[in-house]
């Protein structure tokens, strides 16, 4: 009787990787928007993860709503499964902004306050002010997306729009990329100025995947200070 026998070969020892992505609608009002959203951001996300593995490092993605205002998260390992990577905070509009309730930039006015046509914001603070593009170090960086502004010609096209912005803001959050620093260069499709396409193109899945080793802080307690303001009339700086 001829017996078969696995061999297996030795070689380097691969790690493997998660980026934690957490979506939160703040105002609890996209109801069946969530579950279609969270499909197509979990499938671009794992475009993404392909680009960024490498011959010793996988990388794998976490995509879910976060429904709570998460607990303290332990580590700081850009790729450990304790860390959130990104968050992307959904509000009705800039009035009800998450943005403006961070110590740096509350009360502060936004272009999206009297651009009617901007539907979705990031901000970043940095180690050094003024530094380059690939030069920078985040202190902390927010994204949300303004929910009444994405409305379609139909429940799909408002779906696609909520992803597909919510994944460009996180191209700005995660490469530390300002408005046209992004917007010229980077492939067109999701990084475009306006979003265009129904999937990231190959650049765009490229080019955020390179940044994933690097752990741009996030503001999860913005979700507690959301909560917080908006059970007060009066509570919106």
């Amino acid at each position: 009787m001829i017996r078969h026998m696995k061999v297996l070969a030795l070689g380097a020892v691969m790690g493997v990787s998660t980026y934690v992505l957490r979506l939160v609608d703040c105002a609890g009002t996209m109801g069946a928007h969530k579950p279609p959203i969270l499909t197509m951001m979990t499938g671009w996300y794992r475009s993404v993860a392909t680009t960024a593995s490498s011959a010793t490092n996988t990388w794998t993605s976490n995509v879910q709503w976060l429904d709570q205002p998460p607990a303290p998260t332990s580590g700081q390992d850009a790729g450990s499964p304790m860390t959130i990577n990104m968050i992307v905070f959904y509000v009705p509009d800039p009035s009800q902004s998450v943005i403006k309730l961070h110590p740096t930039w509350r009360g502060q006015p936004r272009k999206a306050d009297d651009d009617t046509g901007q539907e979705g914001a990031t901000v970043m603070s940095t180690t050094q002010a003024g530094q380059q593009a690939g030069h920078r170090t985040a202190k902390v960086a927010i994204s949300e997306i303004y929910t009444g502004r994405c409305r379609g010609a139909n429940d799909d096209a408002t779906r696609l729009n909520l992803a597909r912005l919510a994944f460009h803001e996180t191209m700005h959050n995660q490469m530390l990329l300002l408005d046209n620093e992004l917007h010229h260069g980077h492939g067109g499709g999701f990084a475009a100025k306006v979003v265009d396409g129904s999937t990231p193109n190959t650049v765009n899945t490229r080019d955020l995947g390179a940044t994933w080793g690097r752990l741009v802080p996030q503001w999860p307690d913005g979700f507690q200070a959301w909560r917080t303001t908006s059970a007060d009339p009066l509570g919106w700086p």
